[in-house]
Formats: structure tokens, sequence, C-alpha cells
């Protein structure tokens, strides 16, 4: 079974890097530069996996996150917040996410991330 990861990021070389990495270990990859283009993609569903900026273009990622706490079909959404900010880390607004990464996140640990989407992926109790 192949899941899909959205990458939402307005840096797009930071896109790019988790792109290939997330293909790399047999995601379906979509992209979204800003948050509205995020919501555009979850109200269709299209994702297992998101990896989420929270300071975004349009929409910010905290509004991206409350969409997905407030959809029910998307309690099984694997979320992994990378900012390059960590003052976000313990904020009441990011506590929907199952992972926190501050930026830079080097390369292994994205390969271990998607592991760990996957194994909560197939088995999500």
């Amino acid at each position: 079974m192949a899941f899909t990861a959205l990458i939402v990021d307005d840096d797009e070389h930071t896109r790019l890097i988790y792109e290939r990495i997330l293909k790399h270990a047999g995601f379906e990859v979509l992209l979204a530069s800003d948050g509205a283009q995020a919501l555009d993609m979850l109200e269709n569903g299209a994702a297992d996996v998101v990896f989420l900026d929270i300071l975004l273009p349009k929409v910010n990622g905290t509004v991206v996150l409350d969409y997905i706490k407030n959809a029910p079909r998307l309690d099984n959404l694997y979320v992994v917040i990378v900012s390059a900010h960590n003052r976000f880390e313990r904020s009441a607004e990011i506590q929907r996410a199952n992972e926190f990464f501050v930026k830079p996140v080097r390369p292994v640990e994205i390969e271990e991330v998607a592991q760990r989407a996957i194994a909560y992926l197939t088995n999500p109790s």
C-alpha cells in the first residue's frame, strides 16, 4: 500500500529535499507552498501524512492544524510540524501534531519520521 505525504512549506528548496527523501521511502508526494493550497488538498482527503510549517503565506499552519483537528475524517492523519521557530513546540496550537521538529531537519530524521508514520498508519491503535 502506498501512502501519500503532503509537504507544506513556503521554501521551494525544503519542499524538494523532503520530496526526494519521502519518495525514496515509498511515499507518493504532494507539494503545497502555502496554507491555502494545503487546505484545498486536505479537503479532498489527499494525504496520509502532512509535514507542515507553521509560518506560511496566505493561511498559516495553525489554521491548517485547526482544520485537521476539526475534521473527523482526518483523525488518522499523521501530522509532523517542521518549524524554524522552537517557540511553537509547546504551543497549545500545535497539540494535534504527532511530532515536532525545529529546522533544519536532517535527512535521516525525515526518513525516521516516515517510518514511524508508516507504522502508525498501518496500526493506528
